[in-house]
């Protein structure tokens, strides 16, 4: 009977101790993920793109699309990543960012032009009802399109509000805080119940006496009381 008291004991011991690890980690990658997008929210603020603007970072490059021309595939607001290419390697239906003149457009590819060797491809928006009058020669591509966050974009372009990356700063570190105070908060607790079970190692075993003696007190002290009185 007593070694499976102890059993109960020790079972229920380490689930509390799982579900305290469990909280410990949840609060930790919370940490992390506030401080990654704290971090991501003051690059926009200094860089003015995720990636850094006009640089490429593993190959990789990012744009903020402010119109519709590419929805329903790239909706406006949207963040877009690019990845560089060889304009060898790009095909009728590939999506890519070009510049033209003093702007960058992303379109799709419908056709493509080989004039003696001069490379140019024909693009049209998703949403437009005509393909593009110009043509993007191949020395204007920036890359072909990987993948479209959905508003991160206008996110990005709202932290620029000086109040608003405040806000979001103040925000943020409260969040961190109050993460870190309930991190210390279970580790004390956590390390209180281990001293208390190296101290007391006998009170780990559930047993109805032990139950009655957290309730009411340890009888025998109680009995010494009542004789002195």
């Amino acid at each position: 009977m007593q070694n499976a008291a102890m059993t109960r004991a020790q079972i229920r011991s380490k689930q509390k101790k799982r579900k305290a690890k469990r909280k410990r980690l949840f609060w930790n990658i919370v940490s992390a993920v506030i401080i990654v997008i704290l971090a991501f929210a003051i690059s926009v603020i200094f860089r003015g793109s995720l990636f850094g603007s006009g640089k490429y970072i593993f190959g990789f490059q990012s744009y903020i699309t402010l119109s519709d021309s590419m929805s329903p595939v790239i909706q406006k607001g949207s963040l877009l990543i690019t990845q560089r290419v060889n304009p060898e390697a790009i095909r009728a239906g590939d999506i890519i960012t070009y510049k033209e003149d003093s702007e960058v457009l992303t379109q799709r590819v419908v056709d493509i032009i080989d004039n003696n060797g001069a490379v140019s491809f024909v693009t049209m928006g998703d949403a437009n009802e005509g393909v593009n009058s110009r043509h993007a020669p191949a020395d204007n591509v920036i890359g072909r399109f990987v993948y479209a966050i959905g508003f991160a974009g206008s996110a990005m372009l709202a932290m620029r509000n000086p109040v608003i990356m405040a806000i979001c700063v103040v925000c943020a570190c409260a969040l961190i805080i109050a993460a870190d105070s309930i991190n210390r908060r279970i580790n004390r607790r956590l390390r209180r119940k281990k001293r208390h079970r190296r101290r007391y190692p006998q009170n780990d075993i559930k047993t109805p006496e032990n139950n009655r003696q957290s309730k009411y007190g340890n009888r025998n002290n109680i009995e010494i009381i009542m004789r002195s009185v």
